[in-house]
């Protein structure tokens, strides 16, 4: 380290930017080095429960932590052997903070310290090329295999040679260890031996040439060793798995050998990984003969491109992001074979994809959206709030809903942009009578609303809005017996006094003197009273103001169902915070009964916020988007975290560009594809009942006599929708977004929870950009089955 580099601490590393109150320090305890491991197991990558104490034991000071403002934002962690070589170990920044230059940073001011050294890491294909030009050179490709633990396992532990046997490694004198692994590595590493060979819960074995003389006699030679130690399985700290590494062996039939004992300690049905570089081919063959021979049965997966695994079920380990699964199948261009620590799974029932297959497909609907075609759509009108207290309502407004350039667009507007900020509170929506009330304004001497009059002695509302409507007009005003239209109002601001009744309906306000009550046509009447009551009319207060927002739903519930089949929808996303577009589809009929028991497909969900992360640091906002199926015997049991998954773009976000989106539908799984590569794959080996064990008496399942995919087994239908926020938790409290926190807690009321969003639109608002907040549709293509 160069003179001067420690700051007062005597750990900060000098060259960083103190103005931004970015350092990079060296960690001082191994628990500062377990948060890296923390991080790396919400990536979803599969540490060793132990690997960090083993590593800082090895290297107290290789590892270094990034922080801003004193707050640890990533780290990185080096093992040095001596002078000529060094490791890396992890390397990795918090989400919230890539991209911003800090990881390079970071990797700058280590490399200081490594020196000359020859220096190794491991590095996702993604990032190859990034690493190749800082000068790095690709030496192999590490091949991960995984299997499971079996009662039946089959393995004989002494069949490499009868001179060979395999002894724990207490057993042996531990210098000769060292000198073996020496020998094999190139590097002397003791203190990280003893450490990794100590590990709690670790195996390790060691070939030699005879059982005599084992201890302090030595008259053996050791042949090989290899090692078995838990590491963490999937995105949290709770599951666990084995890795199985190293294996050194001086021949085949040694590595063997040890693969097979080590495979037989593995505990019934826990996971267990072995990597193998590619360049090794002795290696990979044996694997490749033992892992392919481990399991059959209907569920086919194929991880890292090259390995065919078999089974009688599959995912019992949770499902990964489909990101994660990016490798080209080695035997032909085009094809997904999982990736590392994933696999890709298909469903090979009965010869085929299922009992319905996808070679017999007839197109039974499409829409290029040339205009609006209100035979194949009906636009929603209702205020209910979609039944997750969301912050819209819906109209078939030509702000929120229209065609252009041969794209429906669906946009969230300001409902105070079409009816003024005072309408939240004074207001109301009566959608029952196809009208929203906007207020009292001063009429300029009958010089305000003057496109078109109408007279007449039963003069009410419902007879005004439908002239308006006629004529082209949006807004209509009341004053008396006369109805004004036109598309714009309250040139001379808002009035007092309305206060004459209709002379048509005494319910109702007909303006006063010198001022008219404003109404809004709403473009059609109420579609949906749901929940019944709280969605066709609804009256604004300052404590319970109305939904500030005002967008588009649109559904073939009136013109077009179907079941099985494929459905194909190309799109773009809106960008901007606290938007939530939804494609998705619902049944016809409850034939099982009310939500969630006929069931739900969730094809795309997704929120608009650029910066939004989840509790665990990872993107939750419009570079990732969720399918779902929703599904239980009644409210509130819903199988849905059993059926979901997610996907983070590969480019870009989902609101950049358009994306396909299609779902696959048989009578024996569900499937949904974003760009052609799976977010979602569910097949219930028994059905739904049985999938979700909801702890209910068997008389409660309203699925009984039905098939595996019941209740998916019914006609459905197709709904677009933009959302805005809600308080069922898709927004979560402990997600943290940037540069603004949720305005809203989930806890509240629909009517608190839409007053404090409604009240933080300075913060929300700037984030949303003209046509960017729409959810585009380019097509709708659905095939059928045959």
């Amino acid at each position: 380290m160069e003179d001067g580099a420690r700051g007062n601490d005597g750990q900060s590393l000098k060259g960083t930017d103190k103005t931004e109150n970015f350092r990079v320090r060296l960690m001082t305890a191994p628990s500062e080095f377990s948060l890296l491991f923390e991080w790396a197991i919400a990536e979803g990558w599969r540490p060793g429960v132990y690997d960090a104490e083993s590593y800082y034991k090895q290297d107290p000071t290789g590892h270094y932590l990034a922080e801003l403002d004193g707050v640890p934002i990533g780290g990185l962690g080096t093992v040095k052997f001596g002078e000529d070589l060094a490791s890396i170990t992890q390397y990795i920044v918090k989400p919230p903070f890539r991209g911003k230059g800090y990881g390079y940073r970071m990797w700058q001011e280590v490399m200081k310290e490594i020196g000359d050294r020859n220096l190794l890491l491991e590095s996702a294909p993604a990032q190859r090329s990034n690493y190749e030009k800082s000068g790095f050179k690709s030496s192999w490709q590490t091949i991960r295999y995984r299997g499971v633990g079996r009662t039946d396992d089959d393995h004989a532990v002494n069949n490499a040679e009868d001179r060979v046997t395999l002894v724990s490694v207490d057993k042996v004198n531990f210098d000769d260890f060292c000198a073996f692994d020496q020998k094999v590595s190139g590097v002397s590493r003791p203190t990280l031996l003893k450490s990794w060979i100590n590990q709690p819960g670790s195996i390790n074995l060691v070939a030699v040439d005879s059982i005599e003389g084992i201890g302090q006699k030595r008259e053996y030679r050791i042949a090989g060793y290899g090692c078995s130690r838990l590491c963490y399985e999937g995105y949290q700290s709770t599951s666990f798995s084995r890795k199985i590494a190293p294996i050194f062996a001086e021949s085949s039939a040694v590595g063997l050998q040890l693969f097979n004992a080590l495979v037989a300690t593995v505990p019934p049905e826990i996971p267990f990984y072995i990597d193998v570089i590619d360049v090794n081919e002795n290696a990979m063959q044996i694997l490749q003969g033992q892992i392919q021979g481990r399991t059959q049965g209907p569920a086919l997966g194929l991880s890292k491109g090259l390995v065919c695994s078999c089974g009688h079920s599959y995912g019992k380990h949770g499902a990964a992001p489909e990101s994660d699964c990016y490798y080209g199948c080695s035997g032909g261009s085009g094809g997904k074979c999982g990736g590392d620590y994933r696999n890709t799974v298909w469903d090979i029932a009965s010869g085929g994809t299922g009992g319905t297959t996808g070679d017999n497909l007839e197109l039974v609907f499409e829409d290029n959206f040339d205009t609006f075609d209100t035979s194949k759509w009906r636009a929603e009108i209702t205020a209910g709030g979609g039944g997750n207290e969301e912050f819209q309502y819906y109209m078939s407004h030509p702000d929120n809903l229209y065609v252009q350039n041969g794209n429906l667009y669906l946009k969230p507007t300001l409902a105070a942009e079409h009816y003024g900020e005072e309408f939240l509170t004074s207001g109301y929506i009566d959608f029952w009578h196809g009208y929203n009330y906007i207020g009292c304004f001063n009429d300029g001497g009958d010089q305000d609303l003057t496109g078109s009059l109408l007279s007449a002695s039963d003069m009410n509302p419902g007879k005004c809005v439908t002239h308006c409507a006629n004529e082209g007009y949006e807004y209509f005003g009341l004053k008396g017996t006369e109805c004004r239209c036109d598309n714009s109002y309250g040139s001379f601001g808002r009035g007092h006094g309305c206060h004459i009744s209709c002379p048509g309906d005494s319910g109702k306000e007909c303006g006063g003197n010198g001022v008219t009550s404003v109404y809004g046509q709403t473009y059609g009447d109420c579609t949906q009273d749901f929940p019944q009551g709280r969605a066709c009319f609804l009256q604004g207060s300052s404590n319970a103001p109305l939904p500030p927002i005002q967008s588009a739903r649109v559904t073939t519930a009136d013109s077009f169902t179907f079941k099985y089949g494929k459905v194909e929808v190309w799109a773009k996303v809106p960008t901007g915070d606290w938007i939530w577009p939804a494609i998705w589809l619902l049944p016809r009929d409850n034939v099982y009964g009310g939500w969630p028991a006929s069931g739900e497909i969730d094809i795309m969900e997704s929120r608009g916020n650029r910066n939004l992360y989840g509790s665990w640091g990872g993107s939750i906002g419009v570079d990732d988007m969720g399918s779902t199926l929703h599904w239980g015997p009644r409210w509130p049991y819903n199988g849905y975290h059993l059926t979901t998954n997610s996907k983070h773009a590969k480019f870009g976000t989902y609101g950049s560009d358009f994306h396909k989106w299609v779902l696959t539908w048989t009578d024996t799984y569900l499937r949904v594809e974003v760009d052609d590569e799976e977010v979602l794959l569910v097949s219930p080996p028994t059905g739904f009942w049985d999938y979700g064990n909801f702890g209910l008496p068997s008389n409660e399942n309203p699925w009984a006599g039905g098939n595996k995919m019941t209740p998916f087994d019914q006609e459905f239908y197709l709904i677009f929708n933009v959302a805005v926020g809600g308080t069922n938790s898709y927004f979560p409290d402990n997600a943290n977004n940037q540069p603004y926190p949720k305005p809203w807690s989930n806890g509240n009321s629909r009517e608190g929870a839409m007053r404090d969003f409604w009240n933080a639109k300075n913060q929300w608002y700037p984030t949303w950009n003209g046509d960017d907040v729409a959810m585009q549709i380019q097509s709708v293509k659905v095939w059928k089955f045959v």
